[in-house]
């Protein structure tokens, strides 16, 4: 048998002093989402939103990813590319490619990862361990494009954070490059490699953020990919606002 994926919904009840410092108070684990309505009515207007929990459980699969046959030949692609890139990486000091600069005393730096054929204009972040592709690493591939493309207009994904990626010209470019490299929407969280590497992250967890930070995932199932904080009014980023 399959290994069953396990999942929880938690609503944190989060407080902040005067300097901003956030505190949890507790966190309800009762599996419903409450809304409001828009008009102002106080609790009157307080509901339980099952098109919530409907999308939450097409992120996790219950209804078996139904538009996956639509993109599954181009996410393949993608994936068989990315693992042929990830498995060639060696930045050993003995592994210096040809182009490879090197400082005074002739020592070869730490090389940079070559791009898959059709990414070479993405930045693709270090990762802190690795190991090769096999299938169960494909598998978690594909279940994080599949969740991405099945989350609905109320869900998107924390970690790894999503990646900002230029648009084709000439539309305008809203992506923000930091001092690391990576690719962030504007005004949104950002997670540095001190960060991940606080977190202790696993050599699949950097697979994974690798794929997903290197690769437009967008261009493979067709649905946008924009943060929270860009899809809700008033914060629209000029009408990116990660409806299909």
């Amino acid at each position: 048998r399959k290994p069953h994926r396990r999942f929880a919904l938690l609503s944190p009840d989060v407080a902040l002093d005067r300097k901003g410092t956030p505190y949890v108070e507790e966190v309800n684990a009762n599996g419903a989402i409450i809304g409001t309505h828009q008009r102002s009515g106080g609790a009157n207007d307080v509901f339980t939103d099952d098109d919530y929990l409907l999308h939450a459980f097409s992120i996790l699969g219950a209804d078996r990813y139904p538009r996956a046959a639509n993109y599954s030949d181009r996410l393949e692609a993608a994936i068989e590319r990315f693992c042929d890139y990830w498995g060639r990486r060696d930045d050993t000091p003995h592994a210096a490619a040809a182009d490879d600069t090197t400082d005074e005393q002739q020592q070869p730096r730490r090389t940079r990862p070559r791009r898959p054929p059709g990414e070479e204009g993405i930045d693709h972040p270090e990762a802190f361990s690795r190991e090769p592709c096999d299938e169960r690493h494909k598998d978690e591939l594909r279940r994080a494009v599949h969740e991405e493309a099945h989350a609905g207009p109320h869900w998107y994904r924390l970690y790894p954070p999503i990646a900002c990626f230029p648009p084709p010209a000439p539309e305008p470019n809203h992506c923000v490059r930091d001092e690391e490299g990576a690719s962030w929407w504007p005004e949104q969280g950002r997670v540095t490699s001190a960060m991940r590497a606080a977190m202790g992250e696993s050599p699949m967890d950097s697979l994974v953020y690798a794929f997903l930070h290197g690769i437009d995932t967008a261009t493979i199932h067709g649905v946008p990919q924009v943060p929270g904080h860009g899809r809700w009014a008033p914060r629209h980023f000029n009408g990116l606002d990660g409806n299909p």
